[in-house]
């Protein structure tokens, strides 16, 4: 990290063009996570330098707060490039200040993880008392219909579990149970597409990328149009944190 030093605007233009490339390709700055937040420091570092001189620096801060923006909304690849521990170590070991936020973006990521799956869990929850209240009150669904809603209760779990399970291992046992409750569900009512979206999607995750075509076509065709099977394939994706 620079210490004091009296830089040149042209030598912070520098350090900022670098730091916009390596946030624009964050996927490919695997173990350079901490290189990427100590040049943001010294980025801070040069801008304070100028601004104690009264410097405009409209440019400068404008392309800044613009890879700075995309570096927040990839906090979560930013976590896994860097990982935690290093995120904990740095801090304890640099102490910086509070208005560096980018050195408290693993904070940050895991808070806002927090809230998007308390807020899946509370739909979740409110989805399935609704299910709960139509069978129970008007339906009384049939055996067989009651173990298809089972089935999708348990896929919706497991689909939170492995949104927040960090164990790779562990995940691909989630992803590989999900793929067989699938199946089951398929058994039950092969006419619903559903499952077969759902199996596609996590046979990507899984990077089976043939099968996975074989279970989206499959699906295709019980949609009534391609746009109704697209709006449920983009849907089960951001489920499952496919298109970030």
């Amino acid at each position: 990290m620079i210490e004091k030093w009296n830089p040149s605007l042209d030598d912070i233009r520098n350090l900022i063009e670098i730091y916009a490339k390596n946030v624009a390709n964050l996927k490919d700055q695997k173990g350079k996570g901490i290189e990427i937040l100590r040049l943001r420091t010294d980025i801070e570092q040069g801008l304070t330098y100028f601004r104690s001189k009264n410097a405009d620096l409209e440019p400068e801060e404008t392309r800044l707060g613009n890879f700075d923006s995309l570096l927040k909304k990839q906090s979560r690849l930013l976590v896994k490039v860097t990982g935690k521990k290093a995120f904990i170590d740095q801090r304890a070991a640099l102490n910086p200040p509070a208005d560096h936020w980018w050195w408290w973006l693993d904070i940050e990521y895991e808070k806002n993880q927090k809230k998007v799956i308390q807020k899946n869990l509370l739909n979740l929850g409110i989805f399935f008392g609704i299910i709960f209240l139509v069978y129970f009150f008007f339906l009384r669904l049939p055996p067989q219909e009651r173990r298809y809603l089972d089935l999708n209760s348990s896929i919706e779990k497991l689909i939170e579990q492995s949104l927040i399970e960090t164990d790779h291992e562990a995940v691909k046992k989630i992803y590989n149970d999900i793929i067989q409750e699938c199946e089951q569900a398929l058994v039950l009512f092969p006419e619903r597409p559903i499952p077969l979206v759902i199996k596609g999607a996590i046979l990507e995750k899984l990077n089976n990328l043939s099968e996975s075509q074989a279970s989206f076509n499959q699906a295709l065709v019980l949609y009534p149009s391609q746009e109704d099977f697209l709006l449920d394939q983009a849907t089960w994706y951001f489920r499952l944190g496919l298109k970030d």
